[in-house]
């Protein structure tokens, strides 16, 4: 029995690490105006800045730069579009939750 829970275990453990894997013709099955929200998409506004962060890097995303103090976006995991904000330069993202960070000052 308790090898039964144990393949059950390592089975899902498998599935779930390899769902996560970005595959070499992943990009040709992504319908990048569907993820990634209407005004994160190029052409990008003057307080943004083009990136490739978003599923696989599949899609270009518009993001946004924030000043000191205020939320970014910070890439969790490949499946996950990440928040589109990102810190200014001289500024960092410090993670503060499991999805964003604060701007802080770089040292």
């Amino acid at each position: 029995m308790l090898r039964l829970v144990f393949l059950g275990i390592f089975a899902a453990c498998f599935v779930i690490a390899s769902s996560s894997v970005c595959l070499k013709d992943e990009c040709d099955h992504i319908n990048c105006t569907a993820i990634v929200a209407t005004d994160h998409q190029p052409p990008c506004q003057s307080n943004q800045v083009t990136s490739d962060r978003s599923y696989c890097g599949c899609c270009e995303v518009c993001l946004t730069l924030v000043g000191e103090g205020e939320h970014c976006g910070v890439h969790v995991d490949l499946t996950m579009v990440p928040i589109p904000y990102d810190c200014r330069e001289g500024l960092t993202c410090v993670k503060d939750t499991p999805l964003t960070g604060v701007c802080v000052k770089e040292e």
